[in-house]
């Protein structure tokens, strides 16, 4: 048999092999991603095994920040952030090392290398990450470090009150709840089916339950009514940002259109820490 012939019979075989495995075979098996899951993790493994893990991006953007004097689970004095990372900051993105330095209200100081966890399996631009840590007691200041430069998460425990000066804000969870059960709702963008939200919000408040609903926008006379039953104790409105950028280039598209699901699992991470301690 010619060199040639067997070359094109283990080309062929290859690509069948390809193409059942990770396009023909997953829609028929009801777990279909795990294939695709699996291959990803091998062709990271392999690139690793012969070209290291280089940093090749590292943009983020931070969601949320939360300090815990004492949290149920994270324990005492814990930090909890929820980013979205550029899925090519590394191969595997848990091994990213982010630098932190939180300060007391003493003055005192420490460097810290929390860990990072990756929410969600993803095909977009953007990863839902989860950064913890241990910081200080009484931590006032959260400063992010990358090479010189340094950036501020900072809030007033005495006047709760976000400085002037400061850039991004972290806060505390809520320490009472206005109902029981709380049922956390994806942000919502150009809304406009008011009658779904008035049927949730009379249904869960029968039961016992309230709303954490999240908005990007809406309509104006949609909005008036979901003021209006916040003034009743139906629902908490909170408001999830939409990034604007003076000047849109390849590399820095707005990262709620560009991660799985405009980022939902990014809103019910945040309403999981707001309540964490309830």
């Amino acid at each position: 048999m010619e060199l040639k012939t067997i070359k094109l019979i283990f080309f062929t075989v290859i690509t069948t092999i390809y193409l059942l495995s990770f396009f023909i075979v997953p829609p028929v098996i009801e777990n279909g991603d795990q294939y695709l899951i699996m291959f990803s993790s091998f062709k990271k493994k392999l690139a690793e095994a012969f070209f290291g893990d280089p940093i090749t991006n590292t943009d983020a953007y931070i969601v949320s920040t939360y300090y815990y004097p004492k949290s149920k689970s994270l324990g005492e004095n814990a930090l909890a952030m929820v980013l979205l990372m550029n899925r090519n900051t590394m191969r595997d993105i848990t091994k990213y090392k982010m630098h932190l330095v939180a300060t007391n209200g003493s003055g005192y100081s420490v460097e810290l290398a929390p860990k990072i966890l990756k929410e969600a399996y993803a095909n977009c631009a953007y990863n839902n990450i989860i950064v913890h840590s241990t910081v200080l007691l009484n931590m006032n200041k959260l400063e992010i470090v990358d090479g010189n430069t340094r950036m501020e998460v900072s809030f007033d425990f005495h006047t709760l009150s976000l400085s002037d000066l400061l850039q991004i804000p972290f806060r505390q969870p809520r320490v009472t709840a206005p109902a029981p059960v709380i049922l956390c709702i994806s942000p919502q963008f150009v809304a406009e089916q008011w009658q779904i939200f008035v049927t949730h919000a009379h249904i869960a408040h029968y039961f016992g339950g309230h709303l954490h609903l999240y908005v990007t926008s809406m309509l104006e006379s949609y909005f008036n009514l979901v003021k209006e039953y916040e003034k009743l104790g139906y629902v908490t409105v909170d408001y999830w940002m939409r990034y604007k950028f003076k000047n849109k280039t390849f590399d820095s598209p707005e990262p709620n259109s560009n991660v799985e699901w405009r980022n939902q699992a990014g809103a019910h991470t945040d309403c999981l820490l707001h309540y964490d301690n309830l």
